[in-house]
Formats: structure tokens, C-alpha cells, sequence
């Protein structure tokens, strides 16, 4: 049976975003503007985020650092796990970027 909008189960297995994965990358796109890339749909969705410390103009630290959280979700998405992948960018050093890997499997 097809969902509303032509897009059955089929489209999903290969890969490409379904209607709810579609939605999600729609509201990643608003939240993290230029910092967020979509990298590739086919045969998996794979998106880029640039992450780094937010502030509020209050002067907390020294904000200049940052790294690409690259993610790739694979077919059986959200029920299978995406591929997460810390990339050290301004500032932070491979250990630090694993140890944010690490909390951030924790997480999922």
C-alpha cells in the first residue's frame, strides 16, 4: 500500500528519504541554515552539520572552534541507527572530536 504523496515503502529501501525523513531534513535545513548540507541521497541520505559552541553574546570562552558532524542514515532508517562521524575543524584536535563522538553515541 502507497502513503499519501506516491511514496511507498519501496522508495525508502533504496535509500532515498521518505515523507517523515524528507520532513527532518527540511527542519535541519531551517534550524542550522548554511551550517547544514545534504551531501548525498543515493543510495543513502548523507548530510553534513557545522557544530561549534553556541553563544549568546555573553563572552563564554573562546567560540573559535568548530567541526562537521557528518551523518549518514542508511535503509531502515529512524529504526536503524545513522553512521555518525566527528570531523576536527577549527581548533579541535582528533582526541577531542572522538571524545565528543563517543558522548554523542552514548546519546543514541
Amino acid at each position: 500500500r502507497r502513503a499519501q504523496g506516491g511514496q511507498g515503502p519501496r522508495r525508502a529501501a533504496r535509500g532515498r528519504p521518505d515523507r517523515a525523513h524528507g520532513r527532518e531534513l527540511t527542519a535541519l535545513a531551517a534550524i542550522f541554515l548554511e551550517d547544514f548540507k545534504i551531501t548525498s541521497q543515493s543510495p543513502h541520505t548523507r548530510f553534513s552539520i557545522c557544530i561549534r559552541p553556541y553563544s549568546d553574546g555573553m563572552g563564554f570562552g573562546d567560540l573559535n572552534v568548530s567541526a562537521i558532524l557528518d551523518v549518514i542514515c542508511f535503509a531502515g532508517y529512524p529504526h536503524k541507527c545513522p553512521k555518525l562521524r566527528i570531523i576536527p575543524e577549527k581548533n579541535l584536535c582528533k582526541e577531542d572530536a572522538d571524545r565528543l563522538l563517543s558522548l554523542l553515541s552514548d546519546q543514541v
